[in-house]
């Protein structure tokens, strides 16, 4: 064991908990209060296009189609028919050793959950933007485009080959 070093290790330790250290925990947490307030904007605008096209879909389609539940931390978007069959938005704030980030994940019943390729970057000018599939993407292109997907698969579990629907009786 290098004693010297432990010992320097354990001076500035102590000057982190008696003086706060040199203005970095400060600035730390001002960085952390940044990225919550980002991505709680993001996470906001995501809320917000998922009501959206739910209430659109659902009057376009003439019937309830898909249902959204919004939460602090969660956005679950269902399907009417198999309320299993869901599409989740889970923000995930901040701590003081992890990034805080925004997930989404698809589930369907005795499937495995898929996890999409929505995540969070950082800009030039030090603000935070959604992408998907790697891309810079707005929330409500991002929202527009994983849900289509989500209501076409609906559509399309739905859909049975004509030879597979019961016959009227003659």
């Amino acid at each position: 064991m290098d004693v010297a070093r432990v010992d320097r290790i354990a001076r500035r330790h102590k000057e982190l908990a008696t003086t706060g250290g040199q203005g970095t925990l400060d600035e730390a947490n001002v960085a952390r209060h940044h990225e919550a307030e980002g991505l709680n904007r993001l996470f906001r605008e995501i809320q917000a296009e998922c009501e959206a096209y739910c209430t659109s879909y659902n009057d376009a389609f003439g019937a309830t189609r898909v249902r959204w539940e919004s939460h602090s931390d969660t956005v679950v978007i269902r399907s009417q028919l198999d309320p299993e069959d869901t599409l989740v938005f889970l923000l995930v704030l901040p701590t003081d050793t992890k990034a805080g980030r925004i997930e989404a994940r698809r589930y369907h019943y005795r499937e495995q959950p898929v996890q999409l390729p929505v995540d969070v970057r950082r800009t030039d000018d030090e603000d935070l933007t959604l992408t998907l599939q790697g891309r810079n993407e707005a929330p409500a292109e991002m929202v527009l485009d994983l849900l289509t997907t989500f209501t076409e698969h609906i559509a399309r579990t739905e859909w049975r080959p004509l030879a597979d629907r019961q016959q009227p009786a003659p």
